[in-house]
């Protein structure tokens, strides 16, 4: 039970922090790829940057909000990767209550085994 708890956490905990700090995303641009970052940690500058060229270059009404279309292309893989992150934390933290206990039940036993004739 312990080790399938500790592989459990911690594959989920791994996976959660892969997919909020490790995969970054990107929007297509006028011509190139826009970076967004990630979602725990995103990157507005090139949207930004890219959104004042479409402005120069199309007039304010044919301006596209790419910040807007950067949070979109997170969508919802940040909540999730927090809800799996967390859910990995709380596998680790029932194997420790498992190990603890466990170790309690280990220590009981053996004093039980001492008070016997």
């Amino acid at each position: 039970m312990y080790r399938a708890l500790v592989g459990g956490g911690l594959a989920l905990l791994v996976l959660g922090l892969f997919l909020g700090i490790m995969l970054p995303e990107s929007i297509p641009g006028s011509g190139t790829a826009i970076p967004c970052g990630t979602p725990w940690n995103p990157s507005y500058a090139a949207a930004d940057d890219e959104a004042i060229v479409d402005r120069l270059t199309n007039g304010v009404q044919g301006a596209s909000d790419y910040r807007a279309e950067c949070r979109d292309a997170f969508g919802s893989r940040s909540s999730v990767a927090i809800m799996i992150t967390i859910l990995g934390g709380i596998g680790l933290a029932a194997a420790a209550v498992v190990r603890h206990q466990s170790a309690a039940g280990d220590q009981s036993k053996s004093e039980i085994g001492n008070e016997l004739p």
